[in-house]
């Protein structure tokens, strides 16, 4: 069974953010990617030293793969343009996830990956002005249960992800939209995913 609830990071640094992670993790987190497209090797590096060792499985990279086996990882994200590669090839043990923007592809291709991202589903809390791409009656064809929505994802709108037919949600602005209420809104939220998740 896939968690329901996957948490993004803050594609920027915050105050605080490594405790509020733990907080999380502690709380019942149990899928986190760390995605910092402008972090460097030893930026990733450096945060992956300071989690908790019995966290970091729990964690997928979105950029500087490399570092996975340094810290017993084995979650890996794919950008549409690397899982494009035709040199790409999966690493056996290793689990993989993408994301798509199109239903269709997200529907017959989520075959291919343990999980996947369908996005944007609603307006964009992060993003102002990146406003969801599907109507508002969208129903997912979800086969194999692993996709998960992703944009705008927030307390109101969680059971509707649900009702739409993704096994759960991907969350980022509304939880890092206010870091000191980050604890508080997840469980809120986790609260919610509680009453569907026998529905998988």
């Amino acid at each position: 069974m896939h968690p329901e609830l996957i948490l993004i990071s803050n594609e920027y640094d915050l105050p605080y953010e490594m405790q509020i992670i733990h907080a999380l993790f502690e709380n019942g987190l149990e899928r986190f990617h760390l995605r910092k497209p402008l972090w460097d090797i030893d930026s990733q590096r450096f945060f992956l030293e300071k989690i908790k060792p019995e966290f970091r499985e729990r964690i997928s990279l979105h950029q500087h793969h490399e570092t996975a086996k340094e810290f017993g990882i084995k979650l890996l994200h794919l950008r549409e343009k690397t899982r494009n590669e035709n040199n790409f090839v999966k690493e056996k043990d290793m689990h993989y996830s993408t994301s798509f923007h199109s239903l269709t592809q997200a529907e017959t291709e989520s075959k291919d990956w343990d999980y996947c991202f369908l996005s944007p589903v609603f307006n964009s809390i992060s993003k102002p002005g990146y406003n969801a791409s599907f109507r508002e009656d969208l129903i997912v064809e979800n086969k194999y249960k692993n996709i998960y929505a992703l944009g705008g994802v927030d307390l109101s709108n969680i059971n509707k992800v649900f009702e739409k037919g993704f096994c759960g949600a991907a969350l980022l602005g509304s939880i890092w939209s206010e870091p000191e209420k980050a604890k508080e809104n997840f469980l809120l939220i986790k609260k919610e995913c509680s009453k569907h998740v026998h529905t998988y």
